[in-house]
Parts: C-alpha cells; structure tokens; sequence
C-alpha cells in the first residue's frame, strides 16, 4: 500500500544554503558564527523542525547557562528565512511566538574599561610578536577582533602615508555592520598591522584571552573609548577636515547617509590615546 500521507521536509537540509546566504549579505565570520548556534539547535531538537512544539525550544533553552538571546536569534533568522523562501509555512514554524531573551543590563562604561597602567602592563608581559601586535591594534584603534582578523587575511586595504603629521598609514576594511571603514593610525600601530597581514592572521579570541589573563580583550573596545574621551588627542591630517557631524549638517544629510556616500576619504583624523606599549 501506498504512503498517501505528507511527508514533513527536514529543513535543516537547507542549512548550507542559509549559511550561504548570510554570507553574501553579511559576512563569511557573522554565517559561520550562526551556522554554530543552528547546529547546536539541530542537535537539541532533532531532525523535523516542524514537529517541534515551542514548549520543546523552551525546554532546550532551559538546560543552557550562556548565549541564550543569540541562540534565539540564530534560529528566528533562519525560520524566517525558510518562509520568506517558501521552504517553511507559518502554521509548521514553531519560532513564531518565540520571544529573543533581553539582553542583561551591562555596567558602565567606566567599570568595563581598564586604566592605562594595566594594558601598559598586560602588553609588557606578552610572549610573542603576533600576541603584541594583536593587542596593540585592538588597544590603539578600538577595532573589532573579527575586522583585525579580516585585515591580517588579506581582506583589508593598509596604505602607507607620509607628511600626515602624527599620522603614518590608513587602513580600509569591512565593518562588523557589512560597510566599509577608515581608520587612520600611527607608525607604531601601522608597523603592527603590517606584520600581521604579512603573517596572514592574527591571533584567535581563545588565543588572545589565554595570553591577556586575566586582562579580558574584549573591554579593550571599551578602555579605548574611555581613555579617549578622557584624555584622547584627534590628529587632523596636513589638510585639515572637519567632523562628519559638521558637513552632515552643511549638506543637510543625516550622519548615517553622509557615512554611506563618502566614507572613501584618503586619511581621516586620528583619535590618538595615551597608551605607551613598549616591550622590554
């Protein structure tokens, strides 16, 4: 006898194609970050996602102590992917009611940064050139580990300046949010990023926090931003330059629109903060 009874799809099948996906339209770091939340999900409620009840995701997010709100938001990607494709239909999506966890309230700025004095001395006590170099870029620019990552493979843009006052070289490349970004830097730094993408990598997140204990390189971001609102210096380029704010506001643009158009200049200012990372 025939089987005339429909058969569930697995969705999951289409994983690698969502990963592709994001991609394209995000980043190759930001597919494969989420392709590791969907697997854990697979893993969690087994093979036919649309025989899942949200009872089930709750019950799964209930034995998990860390990255719940983005475990959610990796499914709730993906299921609303597989409609908008028609590979899922609303009424078999058990995502649906499920709510993103809000996020725990964070402490502030001040509290999350570390004095001059302790990243001067976590910096002394690396090992070796690639952990020094790694840290001094995130330290002095206030970039992302994952856009660092993307420089140093070759992903990026490092120019060389000169008569720029203070300012020795330009780097371009991919923001975190899928735009484009110019960073101006310092020979020191400058020397440090070339390195790297010599290299062709620097070092991982699990790396880095192992060789900065108990320093966490992740408020690396925020000691930047602290020091330079603080104390920071911002070295205007041998033409000078105003704010973005400034010619936003001339032109009648929005800061995010004049952003968009004209994030291409040759060399930015520099905000310069009073870090002295020598090794002995």
């Amino acid at each position: 006898m025939v089987d005339r009874q429909p058969r569930a799809v697995q969705v999951w099948a289409h994983l690698p194609e969502f990963e592709r996906h994001l991609a394209a339209t995000k980043s190759h770091e930001y597919a494969k970050a989420v392709a590791r939340y969907l697997s854990w999900w697979q893993r969690a409620l087994g093979c036919h996602l649309e025989r899942v009840t949200l009872a089930d995701i709750n019950a799964a997010l209930s034995k998990v102590t860390t990255g719940r709100k983005w475990r959610v938001i990796a499914l709730k990607a993906f299921t609303h992917w597989l409609r908008a494709t028609g590979r899922l239909a609303p009424t078999a999506d058990p995502t649906l009611a499920l709510q993103v966890p809000s996020s725990k309230p964070g402490k502030a700025v001040g509290q999350r940064a570390y004095s001059k004095a302790t990243v001067e001395a976590t910096y002394r006590q690396l090992k070796t050139q690639q952990a020094k170099d790694t840290f001094h870029v995130l330290a002095a620019t206030g970039m992302h580990l994952q856009e660092l990552r993307r420089i140093a493979a070759g992903q990026g843009e490092v120019s060389p300046v000169k008569g720029q006052h203070n300012i020795a070289g330009v780097v371009r490349y991919q923001h975190k949010n899928g735009s484009t970004k110019t960073t101006a830097v310092d020979a020191a730094t400058l020397a440090a990023v070339q390195r790297l993408v010599a290299a062709g990598r620097c070092l991982t997140r699990s790396a880095l926090r192992e060789a900065t204990a108990p320093l966490l390189p992740g408020r690396l971001r925020h000691t930047f931003t602290t020091l330079a609102l603080e104390h920071g210096q911002l070295v205007k380029p041998a033409g000078g330059g105003v704010a973005r704010e400034a010619v936003a506001e001339a032109l009648g643009h929005s800061v995010a629109t004049n952003r968009k158009y004209y994030d291409g200049v040759q060399v930015p200012p520099m905000v310069r903060i009073p870090l002295r990372l020598v090794h002995p």
